[in-house]
């Protein structure tokens, strides 16, 4: 719920051991980016195992050129996947690919994190990524503030996600098969309007009706998201059970409900 109520006093964890993952990604060029992506969506929508995840995002080089990178972490015994994944990024630069530690994966990513940063983010829930939807995002992205670093990442939404019972959880866009998540780090506080008005419109225009639903972890505190958008059809469970655990409404700095 977001940290809406409940007090956690301890946890109980059982390991499993992880099987070899083969992790890594292709580098698309940014003129062939409309192809590529909309013959990866088709993969990932009707033939991608839920042994691989794929996790494409807009990013840009040292020298501030965008193009798109096709993230990707996989059973290393998955292979068909692997290899129509290849296929799909026939002609793309291969980066990094090889056997990785998960642990050692996740961290590859921290430089993009580290401080001095400023940030804000959004999400939006998609059931389909269109060709209209690619070419706004790759438009939009064109705009950013090349200052800063700017991403679009477009999350998958498979395997697990998609098997567990909508009523399982918190989580409300389970019947969703993408998550845009637009986003911009940047050092300095004379860049928060134009970072922060780059992100919104980006929003905006993916979702103008305001109907795509969004994440409470991807959802700074402010007008423009709503908590019923990001609980979706649990927000009034959701406020039964904050009134039942929390009547007095002690866990109160969040999307609160």
């Amino acid at each position: 719920g977001g940290g809406n109520f409940g007090i956690v006093l301890s946890y109980t964890y059982r390991l499993s051991p992880l099987p070899n993952l083969c992790c890594g990604a292709y580098r698309v060029q940014w003129s062939r980016v409309p192809e590529v992506l909309n013959t990866l969506v088709a993969f990932m929508l009707q033939r991608c195992p839920r042994q691989l995840t794929i996790a494409p995002a807009f990013v840009r080089d040292a020298s501030g050129e965008p193009y798109l990178s096709i993230d990707f972490c996989g059973f290393e015994s998955c292979l068909d996947g692997l290899r129509e994944l290849a296929g799909v990024a026939a002609g793309c630069a291969p980066e990094n690919i090889r056997r990785w530690d998960f642990a050692a994966w996740q961290s590859s990513f921290d430089a993009n994190f580290l401080p001095p940063m400023r940030g804000y983010w959004k999400a939006k829930y998609l059931t389909q990524l269109t060709t209209a939807d690619i070419t706004l995002l790759m438009m939009h992205y064109e705009q950013a503030p090349r200052a800063a670093r700017c991403t679009i990442t477009l999350e998958h939404l498979h395997g697990a996600f998609r098997e567990m019972s909508p009523n399982e959880s918190a989580f409300g866009h389970r019947q969703m098969n993408f998550g845009v998540l637009i986003s911009s780090r940047w050092p300095m506080p004379a860049d928060d309007d134009a970072n922060v008005r780059w992100v919104r419109r980006v929003a905006s225009e993916l979702d103008p009706k305001g109907q795509c639903g969004s994440y409470v972890n991807y959802s700074p505190l402010d007008k423009d998201d709503q908590v019923r958008s990001l609980y979706g059809d649990h927000h009034e469970k959701l406020k039964r059970l904050k009134s039942h655990y929390d009547p007095q409404n002690l866990f109160r700095r969040n999307h609160n409900l």
